[in-house]
Formats: C-alpha cells, sequence, structure tokens
C-alpha cells in the first residue's frame, strides 16, 4: 500500500483553505474561510489529517467576543500555543 507524504497533505489542505471563497465580503477582519464541509471529511479519515486540517482551519482566527478565546483554549489547547497565526 502507497501512502501519500503528510508534506503534500498539509499543502493540499493549505491550498484549499487559501482559496479567496467570499468575494461579498469587504470589510477588514471579516471571516472569509470556506464552508466547513470542504476538509470535514479529512477530520473524520484520520488522527493525522484531522491534526492536518484543525491546524490549517485554526491558522487564523475569528471570535466575536475577547471571552471567546477561553472557551476554545478548553476544547483546542494548541490554538494559541501553535496553530494561530491571525486573530
Amino acid at each position: 500500500m502507497t501512502f501519500i507524504p503528510i508534506e503534500l497533505v498539509r499543502e493540499v489542505i493549505l491550498c484549499i483553505l487559501d482559496v479567496p471563497w467570499r468575494s461579498d465580503i469587504d470589510e477588514i477582519g471579516s471571516n472569509t474561510k470556506p464552508d466547513w464541509v470542504l476538509i470535514q471529511s479529512l477530520t473524520l479519515a484520520s488522527k493525522t489529517y484531522r491534526t492536518l486540517a484543525l491546524e490549517a482551519w485554526f491558522r487564523t482566527l475569528y471570535i466575536k467576543s475577547p471571552s471567546d478565546i477561553l472557551h476554545i483554549q478548553i476544547l483546542f489547547p494548541d490554538i494559541c500555543n501553535a496553530w494561530t497565526r491571525y486573530v
């Protein structure tokens, strides 16, 4: 059985998420992420794919209030420490 290298899977995920999906939003700070369903299957495929998909998804984090970050840290402890690059 042949496996796809993890580096290649990471690049595919990043390419999926980096496409400008919502051109109708012009406001600064608006959430322009694509629908979750585009990467949801990857989060269900394996533990490794799930980690890669969540890491890519949370590279940019959109929150409504500062207190949201506390709840997110409980569910996903790696978000603030390693994954998120932009809030």
